[in-house]
């Protein structure tokens, strides 16, 4: 039993948030990001004929409902050799991911089932040269909007980075966070004994963590 469980949690939530931040250990700028729009809902061919301009982070995107086209350029890196390289992408909107001509994957920074990471090699050589499009939706999941309108997040480019991946850490971390809400929950029908122990040791993995060089 530990003799102070609610400290414990609190260090435990911040040990898991330090293992996340590991998942993605090194990230990279793109050397270009340039966008156009607002467009309608338009084809891939009819946006690459769009006048691209260069976009900034903290930019700020709309009206309701318009989408808005993005060019990315990135060199990898080569000591990322063999590992897998993501797009990680914020917007707090909807977005399609676009290479090589097919739309390969959704991504959504809107606080309803977030998934702002999308992956583009794994693994690589070293030294590719990527060049996607990603397709902008200024509204939400699924083109859901929150009503009333006025309390909508803003769509802003938060974040557009090409990053290596480290499987071990995302693995690492969401066995720890599993674990860390069960334990948190066990008013809800957990054993006591069971949660205790839990408790113990998700406390055992921060000392050895905080051990480790």
């Amino acid at each position: 039993m530990q003799r102070h469980p609610t400290y414990t949690r609190d260090r435990i939530r911040d040990v898991a948030a330090r293992v996340q931040a590991l998942i993605y250990p090194e990230a990279r700028a793109p050397e270009v990001l340039e966008v156009a729009g607002p467009t309608g809902r338009i084809g891939l061919d009819e946006a690459e004929r769009l006048e691209f301009r260069p976009a900034s982070l903290g930019e700020q995107f709309g009206p309701l409902w318009s989408t808005w086209w993005f060019r990315v350029a990135a060199t990898v890196p080569e000591t990322w050799a063999g590992s897998r390289v993501d797009l990680l992408w914020v917007t707090h909107s909807e977005s399609t991911l676009w290479v090589d001509g097919r739309s390969v994957q959704g991504l959504n920074s809107s606080p309803d089932g977030a998934r702002p990471d999308a992956l583009l090699l794994d693994p690589c050589r070293g030294g590719e040269r990527l060049d996607p499009r990603i397709e902008m939706a200024c509204n939400g999941t699924f083109g859901r909007i929150a009503r009333p309108y006025e309390s909508l997040q803003p769509v802003v480019l938060d974040r557009a980075v090409i990053a290596r991946f480290d499987q071990r850490a995302w693995s690492l971390f969401h066995d720890l966070d599993v674990l860390r809400r069960l334990e948190a929950d066990a008013a809800n029908g957990l054993d006591p004994a069971w949660a205790g122990m839990l408790l113990h040791e998700l406390n055992r993995f921060c000392n050895v963590w905080d051990e480790d060089p």
